[in-house]
């Protein structure tokens, strides 16, 4: 291989190298924000499961529980069902029947997405070996690239 194609050959495996390095960086920061998601979901499972446990206390709004859990993912489902079960709860409905329906649904809604996020954690926990393993072939073709071009300069322009 000649010193332009081994320049050119160089070039392009260090353009493939920044490419998986962003990548990855893409990866690791969607796995972040389902980590978020999840912790926010699981607080909201243990605030669901002491509302439960504990006698409704009025110094608490509704709006202050769930006005935040919308933000956490677009299904309005989960939203609707966090709300019924909270406005019913904080409205001082007697539906205690209601309410223990609503808050298994609005658990099992939970449980549902939880296992939902986990699973995309999963496929992207792949995804980002799937870029290691490209970017340690990628940098293993670029020393030895940088070997070829070495070798090359000292035999092109070698003094007698």
């Amino acid at each position: 291989m000649g010193l332009a194609a081994s320049q050119a050959r160089l070039l392009m495996l260090t353009d493939r190298e920044c490419n998986l390095e962003f990548q990855g960086e893409n990866v690791a920061e969607q796995r972040m924000i389902i980590a978020n998601n999840l912790e926010k979901l699981i607080d909201q499972k243990e605030q669901l499961d002491q509302m439960q446990s504990q006698p409704c206390s009025n110094n608490v709004s509704a709006n202050d529980i769930y006005s935040s859990m919308g933000s956490i993912i677009g299904n309005s489902e989960l939203v609707q069902g966090i709300k019924n079960f909270f406005g019913n709860i904080f409205s001082g409905s007697s539906q205690d029947v209601t309410s223990n329906q609503d808050a298994s649904s609005l658990e099992n809604t939970i449980d549902d997405e939880i296992a939902k996020l986990q699973e995309e954690d999963k496929v992207l926990e792949l995804k980002l070996k799937q870029i290691d393993t490209q970017h340690q072939a990628v940098q293993t073709e670029l020393d030895s690239v940088e070997k070829v071009i070495q070798k090359n300069i000292e035999e092109t322009f070698k003094l007698f």
